[in-house]
């Protein structure tokens, strides 16, 4: 996270959201200071996983958590990282990704992933997947990922305790 959070300036904000089987955001959106930085780094020191992998209510939050910013920009984008398989029904997810008007970016961690399932919702949005074998391989494919994008939102994995964290960024 430290090195995404480099790539950030003052005009980006953003929000994390921790889930597994549920959704809890940690922060509001915040921009990117040198403060806020570091209020990011420390509610996300104690995550732990708990659960599984929902899909949907990532992808309904990061929505609804771009539709309810006060301030607008012309692009802004999701950033989906997983590192499991959703087993609950897929139609609702890719209902979502059809009904918003965000680019989509996944980003598969490790063995267990659904490829045809990240590769679709990417596709439906103009996005792209990736799947990650090599962790340092990550930054890579962020800044392919943002070099279009003027607002993101990015969603991280916390590889080590397989708990999800959802990363909002805003760029201005």
């Amino acid at each position: 996270v430290e090195r995404l959070l480099e790539q950030l300036n003052e005009n980006d904000r953003l929000s994390i959201v921790i889930f597994d089987d549920l959704v809890e955001r940690l922060t509001p959106l915040l921009r990117m200071t040198g403060a806020n930085k570091t209020k990011i780094i420390n509610s996300i020191q104690n995550i732990g996983g708990n659960g599984g992998t929902n899909i949907k209510e990532r992808l309904q939050t990061a929505v609804n958590v771009l539709n309810s910013r006060r301030y607008f920009n012309n692009v802004a984008g999701i950033f989906l990282l997983s590192d499991g398989v959703d087993d609950r029904n897929h139609d609702p997810i890719i209902e979502i990704v059809k009904l918003n008007k965000y680019t989509v970016h996944t980003f598969g961690f490790g063995p267990e992933i659904d490829v045809q399932l990240l590769t679709k919702i990417a596709e439906i949005r103009d996005g792209n997947f990736y799947h990650i074998q090599r962790t340092d391989l990550v930054d890579k494919y962020f800044a392919q990922s943002l070099s279009g994008l003027s607002s993101a939102i990015v969603s991280w994995v916390h590889v080590r305790v397989l708990r999800l964290v959802i990363l909002i960024s805003s760029r201005e």
